[in-house]
Formats: C-alpha cells, sequence, structure tokens
C-alpha cells in the first residue's frame, strides 16, 4: 500500500477484507466471523450489545477505510516540508508560519 499511496479499495480486495477481519477481532476477539455485518448482527442480535457499541457497516468502514488510505496518500506525497532536515517539520518553522498567516489573516502586514 505504501507504493502506491491512492488505492483505490473495494469489498472484494484483499486488503479491505483482512481490515475487516481485523475490525471483526476488534470487536468480538473469538469471533470466527469475517464479515463486519455479519458481526453486527451476532453482537446485536446474540450478545445484546448497544447499538452504540456495534462496529460500523460495511460500507461505513469501507468509507473509513478510504478517507484513511486518501489522508496517508496525501501526507506522503507531500512535498511542502521536503527540505526540512530528516523530513522534521521543526516547531519554530511552523509557529513562524502560522504567525505570518494569522497575522495576514488579521489585516497585519508584517
Amino acid at each position: 500500500m505504501a507504493k502506491h499511496p491512492y488505492q483505490l479499495l473495494d469489498v472484494d480486495s484483499d486488503l479491505f477484507q483482512k481490515l475487516e477481519r481485523l475490525t471483526v477481532i476488534l470487536y468480538n476477539r473469538a469471533s470466527p466471523l469475517t464479515s463486519i455485518n455479519q458481526t453486527r448482527r451476532e453482537l446485536f442480535c446474540y450478545k445484546n450489545h448497544a447499538m452504540e457499541k456495534l462496529p460500523p457497516t460495511q460500507d461505513a468502514l469501507l468509507q473509513h477505510v478510504r478517507h484513511a488510505v486518501f489522508q496517508a496518500g496525501t501526507w506522503t506525497t507531500s512535498t511542502h516540508y521536503s527540505n526540512a532536515a530528516d523530513g522534521a517539520i521543526s516547531r519554530e518553522l511552523w509557529l513562524d508560519q502560522r504567525a505570518r498567516v494569522v497575522g495576514t489573516s488579521m489585516g497585519s502586514t508584517s
């Protein structure tokens, strides 16, 4: 995934199925299920979990994963701070740039 930071995932992709299984394990460690929707049904119907403690639906999980992949892709392909030593952004640089933005937005010419 690191080689393709904007990889498009779908429900049938191998990587998404692994993430789905991981999510199932996070919500029910002993579950042999691989489907998040089946896990939701099992937890709600048979184990009486509250609605707010259920895992996301498969569609919601897919959207969360896509968003995370897009965000990570944006961060890994960003060249804005590529000149910083060892790729680290110094606190002073960040504060300086923030002060310029704040100063400019408030009408200051400094």
